[in-house]
């Protein structure tokens, strides 16, 4: 799996489909492919819609390893109803689409429940990311919005949407009260260490 290639799948996808142009929407990981894809197809995009990331070069963060859950089976169900009850602001109905989702994001092998994502191909995608500053836009010449879930802004984060609302000045910024980014959250990290120990 390479970013190459996921800009070749969306593409080729959307020759399938005879899909000329499109608006595009990327969240997390894909704010920053949306991007890529429209420095090299920028005729098939119409518009760029960042979820949550994508709004500053990727290499000025420090890199981390991501490690995915394994939790016992018998910790399982516990540990995921702890994580959603910890994102306080949650309503009960988001919070009952969260837990869902997070169930079913977990495949049980053995005595395990293990993520199905592959952890190398994850962290071989983030680091193409961090060693190719294409995945960020200079120059951006079609609608742009950012939506950011401000509870886990931190203060570099804040300084970096200040950067980037100042290079992209027409951009329209969208603060998600009392939302997450699911992923970088502290209490993802709480669930992890919960798991390995």
């Amino acid at each position: 799996m390479s970013l190459t290639n996921y800009l070749k799948g969306i593409h080729h996808v959307l020759n399938q489909l005879e899909i000329s142009e499109a608006h595009f929407i990327g969240n997390s990981i894909g704010a920053w492919i949306i991007q890529k894809y429209y420095g090299t197809y920028p005729k098939e995009v119409l518009s760029l819609t960042l979820l949550d990331g994508g709004y500053y070069p990727i290499n000025e963060r420090p890199s981390e390893y991501i490690q995915l859950p394994i939790i016992h089976k018998n910790d399982f169900i516990p540990a995921i109803k702890e994580h959603c009850q910890q994102m306080s602001k949650l309503t009960n109905e988001t919070s009952e689409v969260l837990f869902s989702y997070l169930k079913n994001n977990f495949i049980l092998t053995g005595e395990e429940y293990k993520h199905h994502s592959d952890e190398k191909a994850v962290n071989r995608l983030i680091q193409q990311i961090h060693t190719d500053s294409s995945y960020y836009l200079r120059k951006c010449d079609i609608p742009l919005q950012l939506l950011i879930a401000d509870l886990n802004l931190d203060d570099m984060s804040k300084t970096k949407l200040t950067a980037f609302t100042k290079e992209h000045p027409n951009t329209d910024v969208y603060h998600i009260n009392n939302g997450y980014h699911f992923y970088q959250s502290q209490i993802q990290k709480k669930l992890l260490r919960k798991s390995i120990n």
